[in-house]
């Protein structure tokens, strides 16, 4: 089951019950569990297309089948998942701090931003070069080398 089955099963429907009853009713535990969820499966869906845009990128290398043979796919899997994980918690450990009435001493107000910047603009930045790359490729290839392409 993926993560993203998860937030159809647990958070959406706790979600609409919140928006029958005008409340949520299933306390704070419920409520965290499910906005952690959420954030596994929206960072991990960013994280897995930057991994995705980087394979597509490095196909064209000629160091492709060394890079990602089965033991080196597993671990750029593992690292994907890692990564996820661990950017998962550290927004999640800003958010329930920021919401606490008294300052946090673990995450400054500055270091929001820089998260949405490590969560979106750097893996955005990332997939927008690398499929620009493939595509200024795929415009250089001469009309007799596109047979070889496919």
């Amino acid at each position: 089951m993926l993560v993203e089955d998860v937030v159809a099963v647990y958070p959406y429907p706790l979600a609409l019950l919140s928006i029958f009853h005008n409340d949520w009713i299933v306390g704070d535990m419920h409520c965290q569990l499910s906005g952690f969820i959420i954030g596994l499966s929206i960072i991990g869906s960013v994280f897995n297309i930057l991994a995705i845009s980087i394979n597509r990128y490095i196909c064209h290398s000629l160091h492709y089948d060394h890079m990602l043979c089965t033991r080196n796919t597993c671990c750029y899997m593992g690292l994907t998942w890692l990564l996820t994980a661990m950017a998962t918690v550290l927004n999640f450990c800003s958010m329930t701090h920021a919401s606490t009435p008294a300052p946090s001493p673990r995450l400054s107000a500055p270091t929001r931003p820089s998260l949405v910047l490590i969560h979106f603009l750097v893996p955005l930045s990332v997939v927008c070069y690398c499929y620009l790359r493939i595509w200024v490729f795929i415009i250089r290839v001469k009309p007799d080398d596109k047979q070889k392409l496919k």
